[in-house]
């Protein structure tokens, strides 16, 4: 096969890959990943407006408290301050404040004497408060998630060793070589989100002749450089909580650093084998991978609306032969393979019609409704093809539901079948008995090897 196959040039000599959808950072929002650009903040209550992008949310608390009482519990942890206000500004011209805000009265002397003030405390005790917090933190993490996919894309990376003259085009060769060659491991760089601007950050220190972890000054470089090595200050100081940004680690977990993580005991983050049993994924928001057609460039995100695009526009189901005959899973991830295959090498899947375009096979496919396979199941149906095409061919996955779906058919049917019975005593003995094996050790001309 593979002689036949590099004859006709349909070797593969590297793995294929559908292209990935990269989502892009729009710049409404910036206000989740940059305080700087987490303004205006609005009152929720009257009609001011916070500006100053370096005192906006301290500003904006402050005002809360002074003018009208309010009290935001752990302000602090709260990813974008602008959307926050924003939502419980809307939210508090529907309803009085006490719908929302636990009442607080306070008293200026112990005894209580006097009326005493009301505070309002809105915190995330209130379930509409903890989900809208919930909800900015994973809006926070995609777009974090989204800015470090570009940097692993950037193809214009190209920077100076911050301790010699040696240049890397790629991130990974960077941080590999300032941990081999300089003793300088500030982790993997696929750890790091924001690389550019920490390597700035770092190189500007340097410059200042600045130890990069006690954040001392010296006259010059030769004696930073001398002062880094005996003093194996050539790493960076965990307690300083200016570099926590540019690790994805104090992104995961809502109002956690990798401090908070590090301290949790092993018995508070592994569950017992019985809860995993209870666990709720309600919160799982990652989107489904792309699953593309296998005879046009249509592409979808799920498995039901990809099923009926295939059988209306291509009169195709991956669950049976092109005679009809039910497929079983294996020989299902051989179809949609030896599919993918055939369409990549421009060939055409039932006739083996080779074209010069992707667009000319496509309409001869259409024209002539060859968009399935050849009635000669022992084209197709071989071993090589359970090995992928595409590495990243989600359509793979979705073939298990498609088994299940069909064996809970054929139970329901099985089931509602009145006249389905269970064999009698006798006729099960009788199977027994006449059982093939029973038979070949009967024959004495029957080499037991060759079974």
């Amino acid at each position: 096969l593979n002689k036949m196959a590099e004859a006709r040039g349909n070797l593969v000599l590297a793995p294929l890959y559908f292209p990935e959808e990269i989502s892009i950072l729009k710049e409404h929002d910036y206000c989740l990943i940059d305080r700087l650009k987490d303004i205006p903040l609005p009152c929720l209550v009257c009609e001011e407006t916070l500006n100053n992008p370096e005192s906006a949310r301290e500003d904006f608390l402050k005002h809360l408290l002074e003018e009208h009482r309010i009290v935001i519990h752990n302000a602090n942890v709260i990813s974008s301050m602008k959307r926050y206000a924003g939502y419980w500004k809307s939210r508090l011209k529907e309803k009085p404040i006490t719908d929302f805000m636990t009442v607080i009265r306070s008293y200026s002397t112990p005894s209580r004497d006097g009326p005493g003030e009301d505070y309002f405390l809105l915190s995330d005790v209130i379930k509409e408060d903890s989900e809208l917090r919930k909800q900015l933190h994973l809006q926070r993490l995609k777009a974090i998630l989204s800015v470090q996919e570009r940097e692993r894309r950037d193809k214009t990376f190209n920077r100076m060793c911050l301790f010699c003259s040696a240049t890397f085009p790629e991130r990974i060769q960077y941080f590999e070589h300032m941990k081999e060659q300089h003793n300088f491991n500030i982790g993997h760089a696929d750890n790091i989100v924001f690389v550019a601007d920490f390597l700035e950050a770092l190189q500007q220190k340097l410059e200042k002749f600045q130890c990069l972890y006690c954040d001392k000054y010296f006259k010059d470089r030769p004696t930073l450089k001398d002062h880094m090595r005996k003093k194996q200050h050539r790493k960076l100081d965990p307690k300083n909580t200016s570099y926590d940004k540019y690790y994805m680690v104090n992104y995961l977990e809502q109002g956690k650093t990798w401090r908070e993580i590090s301290k949790e005991k092993d018995h508070e983050v592994i569950s017992h084998p019985s809860a995993k049993e209870d666990s709720d994924l309600s919160d799982w928001t990652e989107e489904n991978p792309a699953l593309h057609c296998l005879f046009c460039a249509k592409s979808l995100k799920e498995w039901p609306d990809m099923k009926n695009h295939f059988l209306v526009s291509h009169n195709f189901t991956t669950s049976s032969s092109s005679s009809g005959e039910k497929l079983d899973f294996y020989s299902q991830v051989k179809a949609v393979n030896y599919i993918r295959r055939q369409v990549y090498f421009k060939r055409c899947p039932m006739c083996d019609l080779e074209f010069s375009e992707t667009d000319v096979l496509q309409d001869h496919m259409k024209s002539t409704s060859h968009s399935g396979l050849p009635s000669d199941s022992r084209t197709w149906n071989q071993t090589q093809y359970l090995f992928s095409t595409y590495e990243n061919d989600a359509l793979l996955y979705c073939l298990d539901e498609e088994e299940e779906e069909s064996k809970q058919n054929d139970d329901t049917e099985t089931q509602e079948d009145p006249e389905a019975s269970p064999l009698p005593e006798e006729a099960v003995e009788t199977l027994l008995g006449n059982h093939l094996l029973t038979e070949l050790y009967r024959n004495e001309n029957v080499d037991i090897e060759q079974i």
